[in-house]
């Protein structure tokens, strides 16, 4: 039997690798793709998107995996370079993913799985950007599950809470830090808990569908609410 092929984009590092590895661990053939995998996949250039869809054959499912988030400022002293290219890769790369994918999935009756995270439903300072791509991009995925509707393909959003993984450090240009002191001794997510959740998802029975799910670290119950200042909430 052959085993299914499912384009993990954004599956080179943090929650797309956990995801890659998890899905191959358990029978599936992943291919973990993006800027640093061969082929070359980045969601800003749409002839590589393109291409890559004209090239893959036999696509069982795809997992949009790719998300950044740069500093965390005023958007008074953020670079509109910075702020463009977020809303670039979390939500037009998305749009252009969706685009691609519903050929090969309208024939496969494959799902496509959009990582998202619970700052769709957040505005914090410092986070005007990536707030407002997660929440345009929660908005695309309600709405291509309307689209799709009959077409056999299965839509979900994972919105994540806090990962411990390689994004952080992304965003804070290395500083470790800085990183850690986001994460400030909260048990966060790791990559195979996502990958665990997505293969989960992927297992459900032909005529179910999970639209969406928030996935978060038991520690933290939401923004600004977590066990580092849960005596100071009463």
């Amino acid at each position: 039997m052959n085993k299914k092929k499912v384009l993990v984009i954004g599956g080179t590092s943090g929650f797309g690798l956990g995801i890659v590895e998890v899905l191959n661990q358990n029978g599936f053939n992943a291919i973990p793709l993006g800027t640093t995998s061969s082929p070359k996949v980045d969601v800003i250039d749409t002839d590589s998107l393109k291409e890559l869809f004209e090239t893959q054959k036999d696509i069982d499912s795809i997992i949009y995996a790719s998300g950044i988030a740069i500093g965390k400022d005023y958007v008074s002293n953020k670079s509109i370079l910075d702020m463009e290219k977020v809303i670039q890769v979390n939500t037009i790369g998305l749009l252009k993913a969706l685009k691609y994918s519903y050929e090969p999935l309208s024939r496969s009756k494959g799902n496509f799985i959009y990582i998202g995270s619970i700052a769709s439903e957040l505005s914090y300072v410092g986070g005007a950007d990536y707030c407002a791509s997660k929440a345009a991009s929660t908005t695309i995925m309600k709405t291509i599950r309307k689209e799709w509707l009959g077409t056999g393909i299965k839509t979900t959003t994972i919105e994540s809470g806090l990962g411990n993984t390689n994004f952080l450090k992304r965003r804070y240009d290395g500083d470790v830090e800085k990183a850690e002191k986001h994460i400030n001794g909260i048990r966060a997510i790791q990559p195979e808990d996502m990958g665990e959740l997505v293969l989960s998802i992927m297992k459900l029975s032909k005529h179910v569908n999970m639209d969406e799910v928030v996935f978060k670290p038991i520690d933290f119950a939401s923004h600004g609410i977590s066990i580092n200042n849960l005596k100071t909430q009463f």
